[in-house]
């Protein structure tokens, strides 16, 4: 059974047309801040300091459906600097726009 089986199952047991109907977590390659210690060849003394790296880490996603907003896909990751992605399908933001107001598309 396919992910989007379950899905659409899952939107079709509600009467709202709202829900959560997925919350998943993966591991991916994200951009990443580390403080090495640096040797200062002047001093010869570590100093601290940024390095921006990749590293793998954990990557948390959340689908939401709302009967007037459509669905969207929030992604967030667990390291510093948190990085964020809200994803927005415009057409699927328009449909049920439309299917409220009866229009054929």
């Amino acid at each position: 059974m396919r992910k989007d089986d379950v899905t659409q199952g899952h939107l079709r047991s509600r009467s709202d047309g709202k829900g959560v109907p997925r919350v998943g977590k993966a591991q991916e390659r994200a951009r990443v801040m580390r403080t090495p210690n640096r040797i200062d060849p002047a001093t010869g003394k570590a100093t601290p300091g940024l390095v921006e790296t990749t590293a793998m880490a954990n990557a948390f996603r959340v689908c939401l459906v709302d009967d007037d907003f459509g669905p969207c896909l929030v992604t967030f990751c667990s390291c510093f600097p948190c990085n964020a992605n809200l994803s927005i399908n415009g057409l699927d933001h328009l449909k049920p726009q439309l299917e409220k107001r009866s229009y054929p598309f």
